[in-house]
């Protein structure tokens, strides 16, 4: 059997229903004449509401609960990172290496690179957002206990005395906004630098590429400071009216971003790679604009956040069967190396996929100290969600109830389903059982789905 190359482009944040072909309102056209090769998934889900489980599941094929490098009521964002330099099962970047392929990654996504330990297998996994060097500064990491804005963090200074430190914090944050203005961002977030990198990146013998595109990815150019941080801790409740202004910018966004889309292809076919290279373009998950009352994502199962686009062009002389049940990013790994073994057609199908969350790893500025209590009844639980034949059923494990009960994407009346979710909750509570038996915490006592 012929070689052939193999590319993965994460959209990061992009959900599946803003856009054109999927029936949203964002105009892709270069995504929709990709598309015109490729094959349309209509049912993808996120195994996770956020980065790192998702893009860890995309590269090993497990679930969360499988694969362990996931949230948890007092697991920090280092115990995170911790979590994956522990995992020493199949990773997908490394078996492509094993076999001979040049593997090259690029990411727009932090959380996605060399410092949190997703480079093992690459040659090169290029970070390029603007956040390193300020974000991960031990400075900056301190004021963040301190407040969400400048403002905040320099009331907080003040009142603790530190003043040299107010001195080095705002010539700190000078420099990040004369930055940030130099760069257009937020509306750019390092796609560009990208695809400079890519174009002048050989890719001559087989290969693996992996990139992350991050304008999608709050904050949009429309955000005001402190805003989401001041709903997410029941300080200000949004209105609706301002998160649909905040969704109308995060739809403009999803058409700026395929101009790199464009770019992507133009830039494989210049290169005489795009016709013998898989191509799959997806996304990690999704944004949420109140439809149910929950902003931006990370915690809650909600279609807006876990139903995401897939869009694959099979290499040349390889074929793909039509998505007529549920997909999800951890069948990608064994769609590619069932790919690499037969001629026969590969299925991205599954009978069930699964999504789940556990809990909310933002750091707890000062200024919202008090509601503490809030943030822990309302996101440290987890949240298991199961989709089948056009069927999703999502779970609060901490009392059973139904958030989300829908047929394609449409709420349905669960008392008149009730077979339905009776199946559903017992797939989930199988799931959950295995989720238990491999996590424990003392914060919290074991939740189980009755």
């Amino acid at each position: 059997m012929d070689e052939f190359n193999v590319a993965i482009l994460v959209l990061d944040t992009l959900r599946k229903d803003v856009m054109g072909m999927y029936g949203g309102e964002a105009s892709m056209p270069s995504l929709e004449a990709f598309a015109r090769d490729s094959m349309v998934f209509r049912n993808c889900y996120a195994p996770s509401p956020w980065t790192v489980p998702s893009h860890v599941s995309l590269f090993t094929g497990l679930y969360p609960k499988d694969h362990g490098v996931h949230e948890w009521p007092g697991r920090s964002s280092l115990d995170i990172i911790k979590k994956l330099e522990e995992y020493n099962g199949f990773w997908l970047p490394s078996y492509m290496q094993g076999l001979g392929y040049s593997t090259i990654g690029f990411s727009g996504n932090f959380w996605v690179s060399q410092a949190t330990g997703f480079s093992r297998g690459f040659g090169g996994l290029y970070q390029v957002d603007r956040y390193t060097n300020f974000a991960f500064s031990n400075m900056v990491l301190n004021a963040g206990k301190y407040g969400t804005s400048e403002l905040d963090i320099l009331r907080q200074l003040i009142r603790a005395g530190k003043f040299r430190e107010i001195l080095n914090y705002a010539t700190l944050r000078g420099k990040k906004n004369k930055f940030d203005k130099l760069t257009n961002f937020p509306e750019e977030k390092g796609s560009k630098l990208i695809m400079d990198l890519l174009e002048n990146t050989s890719l001559a013998s087989k290969f693996f590429l992996f990139m992350n595109l991050f304008e999608m990815h709050d904050p949009s150019p429309a955000e005001r400071r402190n805003e989401v941080f001041d709903h997410h801790y029941g300080v200000k409740p949004m209105s609706m009216k301002r998160a649909g202004i905040l969704k109308k910018d995060y739809t403009k966004q999803a058409g700026n971003i395929d101009h790199y889309i464009g770019k992507f292809v133009s830039l494989l076919k210049s290169k005489n790679a795009y016709e013998n290279t898989l191509i799959i373009i997806t996304s990690d998950h999704g944004q949420a604009f109140l439809e149910h009352g929950y902003l931006h994502h990370g915690s809650c199962l909600y279609d807006e956040i876990t139903s995401i686009p897939l869009i694959v062009k099979p290499p040349k002389g390889r074929r793909i069967q039509a998505g007529t049940k549920t997909q999800s990013l951890v069948s990608i790994p064994s769609v590619i190396i069932k790919m690499r073994e037969s001629d026969d057609p590969v299925s991205f199908d599954s009978d069930i996929v699964f999504s789940e969350s556990h809990g909310n790893v933002k750091e707890f500025p000062q200024k919202y100290s008090t509601h503490v209590n809030y943030l822990r009844e309302q996101y440290q639980l987890s949240r298991f969600a199961a989709m089948r034949d056009g069927y999703k059923l999502s779970l609060n494990a901490r009392n059973n109830a139904i958030e989300e009960f829908t047929l394609k994407g449409k709420p349905v009346d669960p008392d008149a389903n009730k077979m339905v979710v009776s199946e559903l909750s017992e797939e989930l509570k199988k799931y959950q059982k295995k989720f238990t038996e491999k996590e424990s915490s003392p914060q919290e006592e074991k939740q189980a789905i009755q």
